[in-house]
This record gives structure tokens, C-alpha cells and sequence, in this order.
């Protein structure tokens, strides 16, 4: 006790050492319990190196179950109202068009203990991640090692749909996650190569979960480039280059006689596919942002440069012309600039650049959107294995 006191009771440069052990150690123990602050996410980036190689000793000794499973569990979290699309649904009818006829649950993390069927393949969706925001990070902790040690008493494998790896809190508890039992997580803008790169090595990718064919078919567009409005859609929301590429490109564009429509978030999604599924052209990039380029050089090196995102995929199956950044996740899923995409022109070329003929910008734009749906079904035929029909 006296000990105790001794320890807590000394100053580090100027700071009382209680103070300075709940800010900047991880793990330590304090009188009689383990201190409630978890890492934030600084420190997560800092000892990301450390966590790659834990998520890999833990998954070594993981248990494996027999697939297929003959049910199917979604654990999710609370419902929210946002402007974007919902990927729990999306999740959800991908699950559904993966495995009819398959007898399914939808549990909240009370639901878990009593109604989990034993021998289930369980979707983890994306809400229940986006519940950890109201607790603190060892409370998070425990509901990912609690739901674990559930998962494996009823031998259930785990799937992890998520969009990406640059969130470094999600990555590390979905990580956590199939780490600790027989699971994966599954990627739809982020490529195995990078994921694996990054630390996250129980993944899978591409596999278009956020994109069903109720989706689809919400975005699909058969008019010909030459029938659709002279507009160009140009993304402008997420990152703050974007603004500043459109500043460069709109007389480019008007000058190829296209109107530039900024598009970014709305009241409702609903209103955003109706106008941007219209459009014949689509500008955006895919470079990561900014923000997420952050933490020690061991952890920013991890990092891709590059993200397939959500304006790409509205692009394809809307069967329009994409013109973005040639970058090595594109490549990664097998689209490739001048034959599934135009690539982003230099800014010293913007003054000369000119749009290709209607007949090449089809055909790119065609060849683009059929890749995209030939990725999208194989992904698709590609879990079935996991869930028996019927």
C-alpha cells in the first residue's frame, strides 16, 4: 500500500506520476484494478508494429471450425440517420443474394448470449463498430474479446464486413476480432495486397458486399453517353484537394463542353443516386486523405497512397465515364486507365486536354461498368461455400 503510494505519489518532469502513467502507458496496473483508458488512437499508430505481430500470434492459435454453416447471424448496432448509404442494409441483401434460403438472425449485443445459434456464420456489420464512439476504449475492448469467446464456445466463424483499413480504431478491434476466432475480414476499396501491408493479414478482398443487386440495379443506367445531360459529376466532398481540383478543371471541362455539377452530400441519398446515375462523366480521385496520413513513420509507411472510393464504384455501375487518378489499388482489381478508366491528366497538360471521341468514351465507360459487374457476381460465387443452402 505504502508502495503504492510512493510510486503514484512522485512527479515526472513537473507532472504528478499518476497523471503521466494514465496519459501516455497503455497497460498499467494501478491499486487493485488495470487503468480504464485504452490507447487512443495516437497511441495505436505509435505501437501499431507491436499489434500486427500480436494479431498474428493470436490468429495462429485460433481455433477452426468446418464450413458450411447452416445459419446465418448479423450482430449489429444502433440504427442511424445519416446522408449516405446505409451499409448494414447494403450487408445485409449481399448476405442474402450470397445465401438464399438460409435461415438468418439480426442480434444486438444483448441478443448475442441467449439466441446465437450454435454452428452460424455471424456478419459483424458496421454499426456495431460505430457503438464503440460512446464507450471508452477498454469497455470496447471487452465487447470484442467478450463476443469472441461466444463465437468460439458455439464454434460460429465471423465475417467483418469492412470499407477500408485507414481507420486505425476499427481496423485494430475488427482485427482483434477474427484474430481471436475463425474469422476474416472482408474488404470492398481496399485490395488484399494492401490490407495484408498494412497488418490486417485475415482478410479478403475484393468482395463487393456494398454493392447487392438491389443496389445495383438503383444505380444501373442503359442510355448511351451521347442521350445523357452534358454534365460532369465532380466530386468535391471527403478530401480538400478535391476543391481545389475542381478550381483547375472546371474551365477544362466547360471548354469540352461539359457542365460541372460539385456533387457531394445531400438531405437525402435517395436524391444524390436519382441525379448523379443521369450523368455521363465522373471526376474524383482516390488519393488517401490527408487526415488519415498520421503517426510515426513505422506506421504511415503501412499506409497505401490510394483508395478505391465510393464516387469509383457509383461510376461503374452507373456504366459513365470515369476519369480518376491511375493508382496501384485500381490496377490491383484489374481496371486499367485508357481501357476501363481515363486517368487523371497532369495540371501542366489541363490546357491542351481534350475529352475523347463519344465512341472511345463509350467503349471505356462500357468496358469499365462490365468489369465492375464481373467482379462484383465473382465475389459473390466466391462465399457461397461458406453457408449450406437450404
Amino acid at each position: 500500500m505504502w508502495g503504492r503510494k510512493i510510486v503514484t505519489g512522485l512527479r515526472l518532469g513537473g507532472y504528478p506520476m499518476r497523471e503521466v502513467m494514465r496519459r501516455w502507458t497503455p497497460w498499467v496496473f494501478l491499486p487493485g484494478r488495470l487503468v480504464r483508458r485504452f490507447p487512443s488512437d495516437k497511441v495505436l499508430r505509435t505501437i501499431w508494429p507491436i499489434i500486427v505481430l500480436i494479431f498474428r500470434v493470436i490468429s495462429s492459435r485460433a481455433p477452426k471450425f468446418s464450413m458450411p454453416k447452416q445459419s446465418i447471424g448479423f450482430v449489429l448496432g444502433t440504427p442511424r440517420n445519416k446522408t449516405g448509404p446505409d451499409l448494414d442494409d447494403r450487408a445485409i441483401s449481399w448476405a442474402s443474394e450470397c445465401w438464399p434460403d438460409v435461415r438468418q438472425q439480426r442480434l444486438s449485443s444483448a441478443d448475442v448470449p441467449g439466441r446465437l445459434e450454435e454452428d452460424s456464420l455471424v456478419v459483424v456489420l458496421y454499426s456495431w463498430f460505430q457503438d464503440f464512439q460512446q464507450f471508452t476504449r477498454a469497455e470496447c475492448l471487452r465487447k470484442v474479446i467478450g463476443l469472441a469467446y461466444l463465437l468460439n464456445k458455439k464454434r460460429c466463424s465471423v465475417l467483418v464486413p469492412l470499407p477500408d483499413t485507414f481507420k486505425v480504431s476499427n481496423s485494430f478491434f475488427a482485427g482483434l476480432l477474427v484474430s481471436l476466432s475463425d474469422g476474416n475480414i472482408v474488404l470492398a476499396q481496399s485490395s488484399q495486397v494492401s490490407a495484408r501491408a498494412y497488418g490486417l493479414e485475415k482478410c479478403i478482398s475484393p468482395v463487393m458486399w456494398h454493392w447487392p443487386e438491389d443496389t445495383m440495379l438503383a444505380w444501373s443506367n442503359s442510355k448511351p453517353l451521347s442521350l445523357r445531360p452534358k454534365k460532369v459529376a465532380f466530386a468535391v466532398t471527403g478530401d480538400p484537394r478535391r476543391v481545389e481540383l475542381l478550381e483547375e478543371w472546371a474551365t477544362t471541362l466547360e471548354r469540352n463542353g461539359l457542365q460541372v455539377w460539385p456533387s457531394g452530400h445531400v438531405e437525402r441519398y435517395s436524391d444524390y443516386v436519382r441525379a448523379a446515375r443521369r450523368l455521363g462523366v465522373v471526376v474524383t480521385t482516390c488519393y488517401l486523405q490527408e487526415r488519415f496520413i498520421t503517426g510515426p513513420f513505422w506506421y504511415r509507411w503501412r499506409l497505401a497512397p490510394d483508395t478505391v472510393t465510393g464516387r469509383v464504384w457509383e461510376a461503374f455501375a452507373a456504366k459513365s465515364l470515369l476519369i480518376c487518378n491511375d493508382n496501384s489499388e485500381l490496377r490491383a482489381f484489374g481496371f486499367l486507365p485508357g481501357q476501363h478508366f481515363l486517368d487523371l491528366p497532369k495540371r501542366k497538360s489541363l490546357a491542351s486536354w481534350e475529352l475523347p471521341t463519344e465512341s472511345v468514351m463509350q467503349s471505356i465507360a462500357t468496358k469499365g461498368h462490365e468489369h465492375f459487374c464481373q467482379l462484383r457476381n465473382e465475389s459473390v460465387r466466391a462465399m457461397e461455400h461458406l453457408v449450406q443452402r437450404g
